[in-house]
This record gives C-alpha cells, sequence and structure tokens, in this order.
C-alpha cells in the first residue's frame, strides 16, 4: 500500500479505533479497497440476476466458486485487522495459529506457481469466462 492510500481524512480519524497513525492508515486503506471491491461486486449480483433470467443458473453456477473464495478473502482481512491492527493479543495468536493451517491468502507473493489461492481463483474465473465466450459466440 502506497502512503497516500493510507492516508486517514482527518474528519474520520476519530472513528478509527487504532494504537496509532500507521494502524489507523492501513485499516482506511483496506476500507476504501474493499468499498471499490464491493461496488463491482454489487453489479456482478445484478448481472446474475440477468443471466439466470436468461439462461437459466448456468453462469451462477460457475461464478459461485469466485464468491467462497471472496468470501476467504473478507474473513482474512477482517481478523487481520481485528488481531494486528486493534492490537488484539488473543485474537492475534489465534490469527497466527490460523495461518499455521490455512493458506495465507493476505499475503499474496504475486507469484502464480507458488500461490494456491491465487491459482484456485485464476482457474474458476477462466472457467466463468470461458462460459460466457461460448454463451456469447466468441472465440477464446
Amino acid at each position: 500500500m502506497s502512503k497516500s492510500e493510507m492516508t486517514v481524512p482527518e474528519d474520520t480519524r476519530f472513528e478509527i479505533n487504532a494504537i496509532n497513525d500507521r494502524s489507523a492508515g492501513t485499516i482506511h486503506a483496506y476500507s476504501k479497497r474493499w468499498e471499490r471491491h464491493r461496488e463491482f461486486y454489487r453489479r456482478l449480483d445484478t448481472i446474475l440476476v440477468e443471466t439466470d433470467a436468461i439462461w437459466g443458473n448456468e453462469f451462477r453456477a460457475h461464478v459461485e466458486p469466485l464468491k467462497v473464495l471472496e468470501s476467504e478473502l473478507y474473513a482474512y482481512i477482517s481478523l487481520y485487522i481485528e488481531a494486528n491492527l486493534r492490537r488484539d493479543g488473543d485474537l492475534a495468536k489465534d490469527f497466527r495459529n490460523i495461518l499455521k493451517t490455512k493458506r495465507p491468502i493476505i499475503y499474496d507473493t504475486l507469484n502464480e506457481n507458488n500461490d494456491e489461492y491465487r491459482k484456485e481463483f485464476a482457474k474458476n474465473f477462466l472457467h466463468a469466462e470461458d462460459y460466457l465466450r461460448k454463451k456469447l459466440g466468441r472465440k477464446p
């Protein structure tokens, strides 16, 4: 995250219960990023209603695995913020234990070969994209 992205507007600073500006800035940046994501998510839900009406729930079945992965990411981000940035020691310990048994998806290395979450997301995205191409009569 860039420093400008983590800058918390003065009028919202008091709303964030964090120990220091860096934590507050990180929380603010995650919130801004997630809100942008939610905008596209809402658009997708609208498209799914339309595709359900036209094609049945076939496309939705291809998108559902992506929504499950999105929920997994949101859970990790929320837990990370609560545990580490809001300084909840017990929750931070639980979070570290979770990371020992689950894939650490919020620490993306941008290396597709070593990132199971990224590979799973890409695979499911391609399935949905291929389905749409066929329905729309477009070549890959």
